[in-house]
C-alpha cells in the first residue's frame, strides 16, 4: 500500500499503521538511495516530477492498459504549470495520483527495466 505521506495522508497512514498492516510502501532517499524509517511516499515538488516523469514514460512505451476513463481523461489533463505538476483548471487528479503512487509500489516490488509487455494484458490503451 502507498500512501502519501503529507496532508490528509498522514491520518490515513497513521490508522493503517495502528491496524497493524506491515505491507506499506517505504520511500527511499534520492540522494543516498536508503530506505526512509518512516512509511508513506512524502510528495514535494522534486518528488511529484519524478513520479510524473516515471509515469509519462511507462505510459510513453505502452506498459498502462486500462479501461478507467476517469483516469485517461485525468492524464490528459495533467499540466507542468510553473515547474509544478497538477490537474489543468476545473479538472482532479486523485486518480491520476493514485495511479502514479501505485506504480512505484510496484516498481520498488517488481522493477519493469526490461519488460517487453504490458503489465496488464486487457483494457484501453492510453
Amino acid at each position: 500500500v502507498v500512501v502519501e505521506n503529507n496532508s490528509i495522508g498522514v491520518g490515513v497512514l497513521n490508522n493503517i499503521v495502528k491496524l497493524g498492516y506491515t505491507r506499506l510502501y517505504y520511500q527511499s532517499d534520492p540522494l543516498t538511495g536508503g530506505i526512509k524509517q518512516r512509511p508513506g511516499f512524502f510528495t514535494s515538488a522534486p518528488s511529484k516530477r519524478a513520479l510524473v516523469q516515471r509515469a509519462m514514460q511507462v505510459v510513453n512505451e505502452g506498459y498502462l492498459y486500462t479501461q478507467d476513463e476517469i483516469l485517461v481523461k485525468q492524464l490528459q489533463y495533467f499540466r507542468q504549470t510553473d515547474e509544478q505538476y497538477e490537474a489543468a483548471p476545473g479538472w482532479h487528479d486523485d486518480s491520476a495520483m493514485a495511479f502514479m503512487l501505485a506504480l512505484q509500489g510496484v516498481e520498488q516490488a517488481y522493477p519493469l527495466a526490461g519488460r517487453k509487455r504490458p503489465i496488464v494484458k486487457y483494457g484501453l490503451r492510453i
